[in-house]
């Protein structure tokens, strides 16, 4: 995995696709369509949730190894810089 990887911020929706059968389709569909539809889309679901905990043990992985060499960052020096972005950015709203 390449460090711009590791940094990437998580995208919503990427694991849990919001996807739903419309009422039509189940209205006209045979039952034996709509559950093959509905298993369908869990095997998509189950494919982008492992994807996405490989990738997470991936950056878990990397996270160590940085530690390990002593590249970690004080866990208040990161919150102070989050509240600091915040604050900036409220401020920038008005």
């Amino acid at each position: 995995m390449t460090e711009s990887t590791a940094k990437q911020p998580a995208r919503r929706g990427r694991i849990f696709p919001e996807r739903t059968l419309p009422p039509e389709e189940l209205a006209r569909g045979k039952a034996e369509e709509v559950i093959s539809k509905a298993l369908k889309l869990v095997l998509e679901w189950e494919k982008g949730y492992q994807q996405w905990v490989g990738e997470t043990r991936e950056k878990v992985e990397v996270a160590i190894e940085q530690l390990d060499r002593g590249e970690g960052i004080d866990g208040e020096v990161v919150l102070e810089q989050l509240r600091e972005k915040l604050r900036k950015a409220k401020e920038a709203q008005g």
